[in-house]
């Protein structure tokens, strides 16, 4: 009777892998794209409906910063310019500058009239940034590092709020530049500034996660005391 119960309780290797892969892949969570959640907003309400409980920080561009290869907004927030042989000539001044209460940017797409890029990077990881934008025409934009290019002017509609919003994975820069092949000049002139802080954002798990973490418990479980049951009927 003893040999009897041991046996019932007794679990094979091929079993027991199983039970160990399926343990690990709901406690660690198939691999997924760092940045599926990231989202564009075209509406302050929307913005903040994603953001939720997220303390966040403002910029109404009110004191005038000159222009310059990189600037600091009075929000902490760094402003820099890149590439093109524009940046190369003499005494460049590019469109990267606040003046009468809005930030004035501009990009090329062969970098001749302006540089190639503006890159915006916050003072703090953050889980979204919104503005309200202007004279939108050829102008993308993008979070450096999603590889996720978007087009403003077909979000804002050449004019209006234009946001990232990403609650699962925060980030710290942001990215203008000319939709390619375009190789014209872009001006655009940006306000209000809203950036959300990641420090006390807290994703929700998925009910999904949530079963499989369950599962993945199940089945530790289940080695567990199939172990121990062989033991105390030796």
């Amino acid at each position: 009777m003893t040999r009897n119960l041991a046996a019932r309780f007794r679990i094979g290797p091929a079993l027991r892998f199983l039970l160990m892969a399926l343990a690990a892949f709901a406690v660690l969570g198939p691999a997924q794209d760092a940045r599926a959640t990231l989202i564009t907003v075209n509406s302050l309400a929307d913005f903040n409906a994603a953001i939720g409980p997220a303390p966040t920080t403002s910029d109404s561009f009110t004191g005038d910063i000159a222009a310059g290869l990189s600037i600091t907004f009075a929000s902490g927030v760094v402003s820099t310019a890149a590439g093109g042989s524009f940046l190369s000539g003499p005494a460049p001044v590019p469109p990267n500058q606040v003046t009468g209460g809005e930030f004035v940017g501009a990009v090329d797409g062969d970098g001749d009239l302006a540089p190639l890029t503006l890159t915006w990077t916050f003072p703090f990881p953050v889980i979204g940034v919104g503005m309200d934008m202007r004279d939108l025409n050829q102008l993308d934009a993008t979070v450096v590092g999603s590889n996720q290019v978007f087009d403003t002017g077909t979000v804002s509609t050449g004019a209006g709020f234009f946001g990232f919003v990403d609650i699962m994975a925060p980030f710290d820069q942001i990215q203008f530049s000319v939709q390619l092949p375009q190789t014209r000049r872009d001006e655009f002139f940006a306000d209000n500034l809203i950036f959300a802080s990641a420090a006390t954002a807290q994703a929700v798990p998925e009910p999904g996660t949530l079963a499989l973490f369950g599962l993945g418990l199940a089945g530790l479980l289940v080695i567990s005391g199939a172990g121990t049951l062989r033991r105390r009927w030796r």
